[in-house]
């Protein structure tokens, strides 16, 4: 089954200047069927930034990283 997903979801593109955003999601919702994996979620990522993803097994990490690249 094909997840369906809803979002303002931007990266930027190659030439940023440093601090600016270069990933920006806002109210992203991924369904798969009646089972919802992402609930609203919101991440900016600036140049520059490290930035980690934790969470529980299950708890959406993966689906939030295929969303990110396509």
């Amino acid at each position: 089954m094909a997840a369906r997903h809803s979002a303002a979801v931007q990266v930027a593109s190659s030439s940023v200047a440093a601090g600016d955003p270069i990933i920006e999601i806002d109210g992203l919702v991924v369904d798969f069927g009646h089972q919802r994996a992402l609930d609203h979620v919101s991440l900016t990522v600036h140049s520059g930034e490290i930035v980690g993803l934790v969470g529980a097994n299950g708890a959406g990490k993966s689906t939030l990283g295929r969303v990110l690249v396509g």
